[in-house]
């Protein structure tokens, strides 16, 4: 399960573990092309964070369903979302 927050300058997903086994993790897209992922960790009682550029998410995603090998993704400003060249 995933929600999904729109907000004037920034976008939160979240999703949720069905099996309850990891905490929720949370997306936050910002409008100066950063994305932010944290989950919170019960041990040390504060969220975990990275921050990265949207097209390294990007590219994380196209590499869960790409094989072994070298992957180089170009995105043009002008093309619509969710379509890459590859």
């Amino acid at each position: 399960m995933f929600t999904v927050e729109m907000e004037e300058d920034f976008s939160l997903i979240t999703t949720l573990d069905d099996n309850a086994e990891f905490e929720d993790l949370q997306v936050l897209l910002d409008t100066d092309n950063r994305c932010y992922i944290r989950q919170w960790d019960e041990g040390r009682q504060r969220f975990t964070t990275i921050v990265c550029g949207f097209k390294q998410l990007f590219e994380v995603v196209q590499a869960m369903s790409s094989s072994s090998g070298a992957y180089t993704i170009e995105i043009d400003e002008g093309q619509s979302e969710g379509e890459s060249n590859e």
